[in-house]
């Protein structure tokens, strides 16, 4: 029987059991989750750390949310950036 992922239901060989749990995600799953995670922690226009991104980082921000909840997913280069500015602002 051919492992599925617990969250998309795409059949995969390199699945991973999240923490604690025994759900099983593929990789795409994974990230998309991390995004998430990355996407809630960073500030919204409304917060006084969002004046701290510069205009094109607010801009890059408003469009990967909006990318996300049409299409559930963000580029390698996208994630890569998500993932300067987290570290950048935490």
């Amino acid at each position: 029987m051919n492992p599925r992922c617990s969250r998309c239901g795409r059949i995969s060989s390199a699945l991973q059991s999240e923490l604690f749990g025994s759900v099983m995600l593929c990789i795409d799953c994974i990230t998309a989750q991390r995004v998430d995670m990355i996407l809630h922690t960073l500030p919204e226009p409304a917060d006084w750390e969002y004046q701290r991104l510069s205009d094109w980082e607010q801009n890059f921000l408003i469009s990967v949310r909006q990318q996300m909840r049409q299409k559930g997913a963000v580029s390698e280069k996208q994630y890569e950036i998500l993932e300067q500015l987290w570290k950048k602002l935490n």
